[in-house]
């Protein structure tokens, strides 16, 4: 909403009573009230417990804000979501890219095992064949 707009506009707030809006700055506003004391209320939050418009023109301007605002929140919990859900996904991706590492190494680990076992087996052949030679 705009400034001119609801600068000036009569207030009641369930505590406080009545007051009236001396300025809107971005998402708060000053309101002064009877006991002369000025107060900040985040706008348009306010008015969904505290604030009550007196001006029935800006009702809906003020309802209207408060759309805005709830969409916006539902937008970014919407986003936060969608976040966490594809953090999960890639969270999820590395874990099974690492377990297949893992089992890769472990193939090539018993591969080269498999190696090793034959190469002394060969060698055993070998030295049994040398021996068996040299025997007669």
């Amino acid at each position: 909403m705009e400034m001119e707009k609801i600068k000036g506009t009569k207030i009641s707030h369930r505590k406080y009573g009545s007051g009236c809006v001396e300025s809107l700055s971005g998402n708060y506003m000053m309101v002064v009230f009877s006991d002369g004391i000025l107060r900040k209320f985040r706008y348009p939050d306010a008015f969904e417990k505290f604030l009550k418009i007196e001006d029935d023109n800006l009702t809906d301007d003020v309802e209207i804000d408060l759309n805005r605002r709830r969409l916006e929140e539902d937008y970014i919990d919407y986003n936060n979501a969608q976040k966490v859900f594809t953090d999960s996904l890639e969270f999820t991706r590395r874990k099974k890219e690492e377990q297949e590492k893992k089992r890769l190494q472990q193939i090539e680990k018993q591969r080269r095992m498999q190696r090793m076992r034959e190469q002394v087996v060969q060698q055993g052949s070998h030295k049994k064949t040398w021996n068996s030679t040299r025997e007669r």
